[in-house]
């Protein structure tokens, strides 16, 4: 049987208390830091402010900055590779989220010291990540409890994506086209280093189509690990998603990255499926169509289309398309041959302007 891994889930607040909870991680899972190059990874997707629960917020990271700075680590770093297009929009997605400020002079844009290493997947044969990725004695990862129309959840594996540089993220979207195959992407980069530690900021959380919608939830949790597929699972379990639900940290799980199953797991708090809390729209239609889907995957999508009463057009969606499906005249038109379903246009619209719409749609192979 194997070892059971720990997950911490305390009560915490964006208040002063926040250090004591984050100094009690530090000391439970014993992480030595002193003399050591120390990499801090939070989630910043996108340039949106701390409510929107987008991006860690900011008192967590400089809650563990202090932590670092008082455990003497040698060399701190902070940082994340936001969107999928533009490289130099690392720093004012980091001062918009509030991240810069809180990170102070420990920040660093990532973006601007590209490697490219090997990447085990029938994908890619390599990809670009940032160096300070591989330089690191210690990386602690600070995800954000969010839900994610592909992956489900925007947890501890998913986190690691910010490893990639703008352009690659869009290039493994375009490649890895199905639900499956970019949760095995998904977990081939997640591969590279694994983290350390995982604290995830469970405080303000997303609900609903994540993993920036509009939809806040007030959770007040803090959850960290040293196991990031301990942490997905229980995220998912807090969600109310079966384990089978949640490729990514199925996939990792089998091989061998970390241990998935609950009953093997030493919780140390309070699990509990969260009252009330909205699954992304994409799993819900899954579930209600699931004995349909049996029959033949793919009759039942749910695609993204625009809401014109909401949408600005700002072009963001289309800028952020890795098949360039999307053209602008003047709204949002997907052409749905080369759409993929990564749902990116959804993730990067400021506005929540684009929604999930169900189609049947007849492939071919149904014929036969």
């Amino acid at each position: 049987m194997p070892e059971k891994h720990r997950v911490l889930i305390r009560q915490a607040e964006y208040d002063k208390s926040l250090d004591s909870v984050i100094e009690e991680i530090f000391e439970a899972f014993g992480v030595n830091v002193a003399g050591r190059k120390v990499f801090v990874k939070p989630n910043i997707l996108a340039a949106r402010e701390p409510d929107k629960a987008v991006t860690t917020h900011p008192s967590i990271v400089s809650a563990v900055v202090a932590s670092l700075e008082k455990r003497r680590a040698a060399q701190i770093i902070v940082g994340d590779n936001s969107g999928m297009t533009q490289y130099g929009a690392n720093e004012e997605a980091a001062a918009r989220s509030g991240i810069l400020d809180a990170a102070g002079k420990y920040f660093r844009n990532i973006g601007a010291s590209p490697v490219r290493v090997g990447l085990h997947s029938p994908y890619a044969h390599d990809v670009a990540i940032s160096k300070e990725i591989l330089d690191c004695d210690v990386l602690i990862s600070l995800p954000k409890f969010k839900t994610h129309t592909l992956t489900m959840i925007s947890g501890a594996i998913k986190n690691s994506y910010g490893f990639l540089l703008g352009g690659e993220k869009a290039r493994l979207h375009r490649v890895a086209k199905s639900r499956d195959a970019f949760a095995r992407t998904v977990v081939d980069v997640f591969s590279l280093r694994v983290p350390d530690l995982v604290i995830c900021d469970g405080i303000l959380a997303m609900q609903g189509n994540g993993p920036s919608s509009k939809d806040v939830f007030h959770l007040g949790r803090v959850i960290a690990s040293t196991d990031s597929v301990a942490m997905d699972a229980v995220i998912g379990a807090m969600m109310n998603l079966k384990p089978s639900e949640v490729q990514t940290t199925v996939e990792a799980a089998a091989r061998g990255l970390g241990v998935a199953d609950i009953g093997l797991l030493e919780i140390d708090g309070a699990l509990a499926p969260i009252e009330g809390f909205k699954l992304p729209g994409s799993l819900l239609r899954g579930r209600v169509f699931n004995w349909l889907a049996r029959l033949a995957s793919g009759v039942i999508v749910s695609e993204p289309r625009p809401d014109t009463n909401i949408c600005l057009r700002c072009n963001l969606c289309r800028d952020h398309c890795p098949t360039e499906a999307i053209t602008m005249s003047p709204y949002p038109v997907i052409d749905r041959g080369k759409c993929i379903r990564c749902y990116c246009c959804l993730e990067f619209c400021p506005h929540e302007a684009m929604k999930l719409s169900p189609r049947v749609r007849f492939i071919r192979r149904l014929a036969r």
